[in-house]
């Protein structure tokens, strides 16, 4: 099985996950694929019932557990879709709007980047494989 974003190419593979965690994993795609809110999905995916934390020594084995890695792209992209996060903008962007605003015309760099964010997130693609 394994996790793909096609938006930011993040892709996670999670052949190594318990059976728990896997159906942990299916729970939250689903809650994804609904399009649950930003903080519903937090509070399922990092919540004490998460099983993040079973026999779990330390933060590290967290942030490295696949699982955690696939929840946290999640919540992040939901947060994009619902426009509570900025995707992230690619160098080529970045580097327009900070001439833009070095050369007095801040206000019409925001306006461009608002524009280029907005078509981003209306035209992004999301998708997820199994194998």
């Amino acid at each position: 099985m394994i996790y793909i974003n096609r938006r930011t190419g993040t892709s996670v593979e999670l052949s190594s996950l318990d059976t728990k965690q896997q159906a942990f994993y299916k729970e939250a795609l689903a809650n994804f694929r609904r399009k649950v809110s930003w903080a519903d999905f937090e509070e399922f995916a990092f919540g004490m019932g998460s099983p993040l934390y079973a026999h779990r020594t330390s933060h590290l084995e967290v942030l490295s557990d696949p699982l955690y890695e696939v929840l946290t792209d999640m919540w992040l992209e939901l947060g994009v879709k619902q426009g509570l996060i900025a995707p992230e903008q690619s160098k080529e962007k970045r580097t327009r709007a900070q001439r833009g605003s070095q050369s007095g015309s801040r206000q019409a760099a925001h306006e461009r980047n608002a524009k280029e964010d907005s078509k981003l997130a209306a035209s992004h693609s999301f998708a997820h494989s199994h194998s």
